[in-house]
């Protein structure tokens, strides 16, 4: 039996998290783009949710640099790039072989069941969606046991798939990511973290030359 996808970033519900979780997909999907003026209104209308909880999700998504604050004028969608594509990649390559091979070092010193667990889950999913990308990448993260490189690493790792969206590479981005997510998760499951290092510097030059 195929196993199932994992959860859309889009959930149906209320409240902050439902208005946090359509808007933040809504950006990495390109389907906001950057610079695009967030409109009270119109998010309100195009999302059905209230004032009070989309005030508070666009506080949130200002604290993950998706949207931009400014000072009476209009909060706008955040530019994936904005020190350029050279410093993000420099940033994603070094942040992901850090990543990997903090993630491995944990391993051989603290036998970490779930990044194993997590990867059994999943690796038989067929047509991957970015949901399941990103929770496979977010168990990579926390495996590092080093919460600020992990959030760091999410939130590069988001920003190349709205540069994914944007170069209109979606399928051909989603797939590398996933096959290597699947590939460096049994390397740190192992332990070589050389090894788990030298696949994320492959995947970042890989993922350069298919975004940049």
């Amino acid at each position: 039996m195929q196993p199932k996808s994992q959860t859309s970033i889009l959930q149906k519900g209320s409240g902050l998290k439902f208005a946090y979780a359509q808007i933040k997909q809504a950006i990495i999907e390109g389907q906001i783009p950057p610079n695009t003026p967030v409109i009270e209104r119109e998010m309100i209308e195009r999302f059905s949710i209230s004032r009070t909880p989309l005030r508070e999700a666009i506080t949130r998504l200002s604290a993950e640099n998706l949207v931009v604050l400014r000072p009476n004028k209009s909060t706008i969608v955040a530019d994936p790039v904005p020190s350029g594509l050279p410093a993000f990649f420099e940033a994603f390559k070094s942040i992901s072989q850090a990543i990997c091979y903090s993630a491995a070092r944990a391993q051989m010193r603290r036998k970490q069941a779930h990044i194993g667990d997590h990867r059994a889950k999943i690796e038989g999913i067929e047509n991957p969606e970015y949901a399941d990308v990103l929770a496979l990448l977010g168990a990579i993260g926390r495996a590092s046991r080093n919460r600020y490189l992990a959030l760091e690493f999410m939130r590069l790792h988001e920003n190349s798939i709205r540069l994914s969206y944007l170069n209109d590479a979606v399928e051909s981005y989603r797939d590398l990511i996933w096959t290597w997510g699947l590939q460096v998760s049994k390397l740190i499951e192992d332990g070589q973290d050389v090894e788990a290092r030298t696949s994320a510097e492959t995947m970042s030059d890989r993922a350069q030359d298919l975004l940049g």
